[in-house]
């Protein structure tokens, strides 16, 4: 069942994402990139951060397939990436609609595992 929330964008922006899937996924200790989610037909994806989070920004990396080779995803000449804080629900891109699997980079390892929740909207 779909549901509303209210997001702040990239931009400062506040507005409504219809959410049609939640999943989550984890940043192992000492990592800084969650495993592959599936976003095939979906075309927006907002992240709900962690109560606990080591200052870093996130971004996303992408491949054809599961285990594929991953590489940074940018919109134009600009990487897709947020800074991010805890607490919070960032979105991190309205246009992935390419895309069919993603992984969440984090800019700096963790401290401990972290634990994030991912928002698709078709």
């Amino acid at each position: 069942m779909a549901q509303s929330i209210l997001v702040k964008d990239y931009t400062g922006n506040f507005g409504f994402l219809q959410t049609s899937e939640k999943k989550t996924v984890t940043i192992a200790i000492n990592e800084d990139i969650t495993e592959a989610i599936d976003v095939a037909g979906y075309n927006e994806i907002a992240v709900i951060m962690p109560a606990a989070w080591t200052t870093a920004t996130l971004g996303l990396e992408s491949s054809a397939t599961e285990d594929g080779t991953y590489t940074p995803v940018y919109d134009g000449t600009d990487l897709v990436s947020e800074t991010v804080a805890v607490d919070r629900t960032v979105i991190l891109s309205k246009n992935i609609g390419p895309l069919l699997f993603i992984k969440l980079k984090s800019s700096a390892s963790q401290d401990a595992a972290r634990t994030l929740t991912v928002l698709l909207s078709r």
